[in-house]
């Protein structure tokens, strides 16, 4: 078996997290997990086809709907149905529903949506143009900062719950964390809030939560005052990484040698143990995934700063895979937990990110660093010909925070391999107007097709 890159570097464009541009889902390759978003862009047309024929209430309804289903879809539709359910409810006189669409849309850092539509609604779009977003970490002239400070009584949520699992957004990957920041006045209101997180619909749910909780305001000096709050919704646990690796017999072992610091010693039984699972034909994914876990810890105690660079990029691997290990405490194992710890998924994804209105080079691999997965079995035996992989590709070229995606069924470890080597990849990063800027990126490896060329 080989694994060919060739062709397969596809900028796709898509919304991941609050503050990343939408843009198309129509990538050159045909991926089948992005059927179904693909799927709602005609959907957006229809809405669009009912708005430019002055059809307001069938146009909101159907965007309601669509803000429904996208929460099952990868990559959905959720900001684009949002934007125009927030145009369509001002224009039916649903100030309420309108204004919480909109003021949650610009929290998610997604009001630039709306400047085509201004011009259509007339006043009803003026109403929500005038209500101005607040920029994350903007504090507003005659706010509190915050926190703990001398004569300062930080605001605290009193009533209210955060969403629990999932949310609804079944088709989110990874750890599902949204870190919100907003002003409690001085009546224990929420208002003007911003959100950061690294699922769009996840971030959506919080909102929606936040709007029933209560609060305590900040008091200075026994006074209530309006104040900044800033609250993660299921930060990382810290939990021991022994709870989390799972019940292979081999790691205990292998822990003890990490936290002893006898990093080399570590780092051969975890590459026996990751080549005879995958040499198996079958390995079981929570121990391959924590074994690359458990490799990432050792490449980081590496001095080569490309090891370090892998090392990142696997330990947001195995978090995007098995989405426990956000939770690990790295404190036990030296300075190479603490390269690691500040690495939690979403971090990256979460970021501002290039528009994509502007013209916009697309990243390109560097050839000396691109290593193929090794060769185990034919062509023939695994169950699909491509391994999709998506990643952001950052302002320095680095594989940052990929995800697996489409069928897994049959692969047979290839998917997990190719992850592996492809965080070993370097970039010439994207540019815009030849400054490089992060971008969302999506890597198509085809199966058996000899080495060629990613272009």
């Amino acid at each position: 078996m080989r694994l060919s890159a060739a062709g397969s570097c596809l900028l796709t464009a898509l919304a991941l997290g609050g503050r990343c541009a939408l843009g198309d889902t129509r990538p050159p390759v045909d991926i089948p997990a992005l059927h179904e978003a693909q799927a709602q862009d005609a959907a957006i047309a229809a809405i669009d086809a009912q708005i430019r024929r002055g059809e307001w209430q069938a146009a909101r309804d159907a965007s309601s709907a669509l803000l429904e289903r996208s929460k099952s879809v990868w990559h959905g539709a959720l900001q684009r149905a949002l934007v125009r359910l927030a145009f369509l409810e001002a224009k039916l006189g649903e100030d309420e529903g309108a204004a919480f669409h909109w003021q949650a849309l610009q929290a998610m850092g997604g009001a630039s949506l709306g400047e085509p539509f201004f011009p259509l609604f007339g006043a009803a779009g003026e109403k929500l143009k005038a209500r101005a977003a607040r920029a994350w970490d903007q504090v507003p002239p005659g706010i509190e900062v915050g926190g703990e400070r001398a004569g300062l009584t930080p605001a605290r949520r009193v009533g209210g719950e955060a969403p629990q699992g999932n949310a609804g957004c079944a088709a989110a990957r990874g750890p599902l964390w949204a870190r919100l920041q907003a002003v409690i006045d001085a009546e224990g209101r929420l208002t003007q809030p911003a959100i950061s997180g690294p699922s769009v619909c996840f971030s959506f749910e919080v909102l929606k939560a936040a709007r029933r909780w209560t609060f305590e305001p900040a008091r200075r000096d026994g006074v209530p005052v309006a104040a900044m709050y800033l609250e993660t919704i299921n930060p990382p646990a810290r939990r021991p990484l022994r709870e989390l690796a799972g019940n292979d017999p081999g790691f205990p072992d292998v822990l003890s040698r990490l936290e002893a610091g006898d990093f080399p010693a570590a780092e051969r039984r975890i590459d026996r143990q990751w080549n005879a699972a995958l040499d198996a034909g079958s390995p079981s994914r929570p121990l391959t995934v924590a074994l690359m876990a458990l490799r990432a810890l050792a490449f980081a105690a590496h001095d080569d700063a490309g090891d370090r660079r892998r090392a990142t990029c696997l330990w947001e691997a195995a978090q995007g895979e098995e989405p426990a290990f956000y939770h690990a405490d790295m404190t036990p194992f030296g300075e190479a937990g603490e390269r690691l710890a500040p690495h939690r998924y979403g971090e990256i994804r979460s970021a501002p990110m290039a528009d994509l209105e502007e013209r916009i080079e697309r990243p390109r691999v560097l050839p000396e660093s691109r290593r193929l997965p090794r060769e185990r079995f034919s062509a023939g035996s695994y169950g699909a010909s491509r391994v999709f992989i998506e990643a952001v590709v950052d302002d320095r070229g680095e594989v940052r925070e990929p995800l697996l995606f489409g069928d897994r069924e049959g692969m047979r470890g290839l998917d997990l391999e190719a992850l592996d080597a492809v965080c070993g990849w370097r970039f010439r990063p994207a540019t815009i107007g030849g400054r490089p800027v992060p971008l969302l990126y999506v890597l198509s490896l085809e199966v058996g097709a000899g080495a060629g060329t990613t272009r």
